[in-house]
């Protein structure tokens, strides 16, 4: 699966893997090998993609080895909008905060380890850029907002928008 995603990085925009069977427990020989011949295509998948948009990898066995490797390669897609990566034990340590995972995976995204001082989530926060947010949606989607008029005359081309979108304010 991961080398045809490697061979064709450009065509998925939503990857759901969440829960398939992969280890990296050395104990469990019979999956280990197949799961690092995996990530290692995985890993190269992301560093071609330029379409990925959202991706679920919740409840596969990443330990913090491929952590450290997954989280900056997901940082650098720079199409992605939504990671998902619960189920995966990512947890605060306050008893050793040198080896704080959660922390960690936090700073590989760019996060303040605030967030993980605050009380735990329950709903989605609110960005601090919509429209930074909302202009690479559009850019990417070759969306058009509400007002905008296909013409040639204010630069938006027809052509261009024959099956368009229309991006909602």
């Amino acid at each position: 699966m991961a080398n045809s995603l490697k061979s064709n990085p450009n065509n998925i925009m939503n990857l759901n893997l969440s829960y398939n069977s992969i280890t990296f427990k050395e104990a469990q020989m019979d999956q280990f090998f197949n799961s690092e011949d995996f990530f290692e295509s995985f890993c190269e998948y992301l560093e071609k993609t330029q379409s990925l948009n959202h991706i679920d990898l919740s409840g596969l066995n990443f330990e913090r080895e491929q952590l450290q490797v997954l989280c900056p390669l997901l940082n650098a897609v720079n199409t992605l909008v939504a990671i998902h990566l619960s189920d995966m034990d990512i947890k605060r340590n306050l008893e050793d905060p040198d080896n704080d995972l959660m922390l960690e995976v936090l700073d590989h995204f760019g996060i303040d380890e605030s967030y993980a001082h605050e009380q735990q989530h329950t709903v989605n926060q609110a960005t601090q850029q919509p429209d930074q947010l909302k202009s690479v949606i559009k850019n990417h989607y070759n969306m058009l907002e509400s007002q905008e008029i296909l013409n040639e005359a204010s630069g938006i081309s027809t052509l261009d928008y024959q099956n368009h979108l229309v991006m909602a304010k």
